[in-house]
């Protein structure tokens, strides 16, 4: 009789061995979102520093004097790209309509694409 009753207390190997894998699935789903959940916040921080620096490369190029062409450069781990083009010309020569193109982006995928246009004086 006193052999049955110390068997009744406690946990058999199989059942230990049950507890630690469902809790072994458990913490891998949770861990699982919570990298994908930092992954997204990393894309989206980085697309939100996209966008100002689009921004401010816009902004400097509607003030800036008009020049055809292309700018290139890298801010941080961001990209940019700026393509300036006239449309169209004041027949006296006095303003252009400019196009001005923005890419920003990093090594993976274009973050931010915008397109402007403004009308820019020639002569100073």
């Amino acid at each position: 009789m006193l052999h049955a009753k110390a068997a009744s207390h406690g946990f058999t190997l199989v059942e230990v061995i049950v507890a630690l894998v469902i809790t072994a699935l458990l913490l891998s789903i949770v861990m699982a979102g919570a990298l994908e959940a930092k992954a997204r916040g990393r894309v989206n921080q980085e697309r939100r520093e996209a966008v100002l620096l689009a921004r401010s490369l816009a902004a400097t190029a509607v003030a800036a004097k008009f020049e055809p062409g292309i700018k290139d450069g890298e801010a941080g781990n961001l990209k940019w790209r700026t393509e300036e083009s006239a449309l169209a010309r004041d027949p006296r020569g006095f303003f252009v309509l400019s196009r001005i193109r923005l890419n920003v982006s990093n090594d993976k995928a274009t973050l931010f694409t915008a397109e402007t246009r403004k009308l820019k004086r020639l002569t100073q």
